[in-house]
């Protein structure tokens, strides 16, 4: 891999570079592909490790390891559409996260060196691993809300607001990632966090969550995040349709390529067009998207689909006496992640002391002093243009008027040495590193220091900080404690139950019905059982390709009557669900206590028509079995039947 200290080198040849073109993303600047690809760093190298220089940014990076780990754990253990969201989040991550690297007007930001560097040394792993924290997250609290599907979006982007405002604040100040110093798209700042970020991951995750929605609903005629508890109480002819493993693919790779350009659709004419061309502050244009979504939101809970949500709130986390069939209880893993990723920026930035960190990476470009040849001034500015034609010009004849001015948006490409013109409250270069290293123009490794909570002009302090991390953060926690575990708050949950939210998770049963063929009563239980024909539960692969089922997979035994009313979901969710008819249902039923009421009322018809035959006068002419009647071919029988008819035939008719 490559060796980090080998970065001071990348000055010759810069002024080759494009103005403007990130180095560190060309193929060509490597030994080779695997090279540019993946670069290891070690944390604990005294040189440069991230625990010697920058110990948050390690920090964060097990902050999302542990993340991603829960998640993956949750949707594993859910299965089915959870494992599928999952995927689809990690595909979205990947597309935005590439496209932003390779696109200049949004090529603004450049993160610390992590452990694990990907493409050129721009992308950390953990940032890949953002979204899936994130987004899985809020998917789980606003399915819990049960809000109508159109709302479940800006329900899911307030939520990932909530996450992102604590990172965001504290990702920036000890020096996670560095923005762009001039570039007048970000220039609009709430605690040096441009609100276009967040502005980002509201339409982004709004964005993501309805295509996805509408992709599944589309491509496999289900709606909605179910598990494998849920398909065990869904009717036969639901659950065929929930396996259709194209359909689900497609949903996934759909919502992983098209998330981000349908986001952008969202994101630009709410954002660029009010900043870019009528100068509406970002602050005003960012909260009013947030106002709209609360909105939505707020009408979503007003119109959720009916079900008595208290009930389902307490029997997740207070049913234990209750719990029915065989399953376990689980520690919720998402709630853990919840309180995993705010107490962490709690401690934080009690403990922090930013102005001490000396972080080396890739920055925005070093400069040289104004009026120079080389291509490099730090003084000049270059217009950024986009994909719509907001440029001096560009509009057309007869929409030239005052209402839509010309627009410039522009950036200065390069640093000047000396923190001349430069407007980053959170980095300088008066720490010692920074002090050594050589200015050279178009470097783009080198070291930047960081600054106290005052963010050099003392227009902020620790404690203000503190406030604003440690308010969101319990307003955060107390409003996923709500959404998940209704009718249950953050001081119900610490100071009434003092219990750590669990859900109950049924186990698969190993086996499922093919048929019942017969009833008795046990001989040595005195129960009634039911002789089953049971076979293996198919995998996915068997499933996917209509694996026929082998004869050593299948046997024949007696189960007591309990046992296969209590299934693996259990009495309390009433008659959805059961073993029974996973693959070979033919009258597309609900349940094996359904299968097990139709067999016994076809036995208890059977064994009264026998009854009724021993006891009663056999029919002349017909007999009896099992089945039903048959006209008897027996001379007696016959005989009978012709002794009826003729005495029937003499009998005078009835007076009128």
């Amino acid at each position: 891999m490559t060796d980090l200290n080998r970065r001071d080198a990348w000055a010759e040849g810069a002024a080759e570079m494009m103005p403007g073109v990130a180095v560190g993303t060309r193929a060509d600047e490597y030994e080779g592909f695997w090279d540019w690809f993946l670069t290891i760093r070690n944390p604990f190298n005294p040189e440069n490790g991230q625990l010697y220089w920058e110990p948050t940014f390690f920090t964060n990076e097990l902050e999302f390891y542990i993340l991603a780990v829960l998640t993956f754990l949750h949707a594993y253990r859910h299965g089915s559409r959870y494992i599928w969201m999952w995927l689809a989040i990690m595909c979205h991550g990947f597309t935005v996260e590439l496209v932003s690297y390779w696109v200049e007007p949004i090529d603004n930001f450049w993160h610390a060196q992590a452990t694990f560097m990907f493409f050129g040394q721009r992308e950390p792993l953990q940032i890949i691993l953002v979204y899936p924290s994130y987004l899985y997250i809020c998917a789980i609290a606003v399915k819990r809300l049960r809000v109508p599907e159109l709302c479940e979006g800006p329900a899911v982007a307030l939520f990932v607001i909530l996450l992102d405002i604590p990172y965001d604040i504290m990702g920036i100040k000890l020096l996670w990632w560095t923005w762009h110093d001039t570039d007048s798209n970000i220039r609009d700042r709430h605690y040096w966090v441009p609100w276009t970020s967040y502005y980002f991951h509201m339409t982004f995750a709004c964005a993501f969550n309805l295509i996805y929605n509408h992709m599944r609903r589309k491509m496999v005629g289900l709606s909605g995040t179910f598990g494998t508890d849920d398909l065990q109480r869904m009717p036969y002819a639901e659950q065929r349709k929930a396996e259709n493993f194209r359909g689900e693919f497609i949903a996934m790779a759909t919502a992983g390529l098209f998330a981000m350009p349908f986001g952008i659709s969202m994101f630009v004419p709410g954002y660029h067009w009010g900043r870019d061309i009528f100068n509406i502050h970002a602050e005003f244009t960012t909260l009013f998207l947030a106002a709209i979504y609360l909105s939505i939101t707020i009408y979503g809970l007003l119109h959720r689909r009916p079900e008595n949500v208290r009930e389902v709130g307490e029997r997740e986390v207070h049913r234990k006496t209750k719990a029915a069939g065989t399953g376990r209880w689980y520690y919720d893993e998402v709630y853990i992640g919840v309180l995993v990723h705010f107490f962490h920026y709690m401690a934080l930035v009690v403990l922090t002391n930013p102005d001490t960190y000396q972080v080396l990476g890739l920055h925005q470009p070093m400069g040289s002093r104004k009026g120079s040849k080389d291509g490099f001034d730090c003084h000049q500015t270059r217009n950024v243009t986009y994909p719509y034609p907001f440029t001096p010009g560009a509009w057309p004849e007869f929409m030239q008027s005052d209402m839509f001015p010309e627009v410039t948006v522009w950036k200065r490409p390069y640093l000047c040495e000396n923190e001349e013109l430069l407007d980053e409250g959170v980095f300088g270069f008066d720490c010692p590193k920074a002090q050594q290293q050589a200015w050279e123009p178009g470097k783009m490794w080198f070291w930047i220091c960081g600054t106290d909570y005052g963010n050099k002009d003392g227009s902020t302090s620790r404690m203000e900080y503190i406030i604003m991390i440690w308010g969101v953060s319990f307003l955060a926690i107390n409003m996923f404690t709500m959404a998940m575990y209704y009718p249950r708050t953050l001081f119900t949950q610490v100071f009434y139950y003092r219990e750590f939210p669990k859900y109950y998770k049924v186990d698969a049963p190993e086996k499922i019905i093919m048929s019942i063929e017969d009833r008795r009563i046990g001989p040595n239980s005195g129960l009634v059982e039911f002789k089953v024909r049971r076979m293996k539960r198919p995998t996915l692969w068997q499933r996917m390709w209509n694996t026929p089922t082998s004869p050593s997979d299948i046997d024949v035994t007696w189960v007591p009557k309990r046992d296969l009313e209590v299934d693996a979901v259990g009495q309390v969710y009433g008659e959805r669900g059961g073993h029974y008819g996973l693959l070979h249902d033919n009258y597309y039923g609900n349940s094996t206590r359904d299968r097990l009421r139709t067999y016994e009322s076809h036995a208890y018809a059977l064994e009264r028509l026998e009854l009724q035959q021993k006891r009663a006068k056999q029919k002349p002419g017909f007999v009896y079995e099992k089945g039903g009647f048959r006209r008897s071919n027996s001379p007696g029988g016959q005989n009978k039947l012709k002794h009826r008819k003729k005495a029937r035939s003499k009998s005078p008719h009835p007076k009128k």
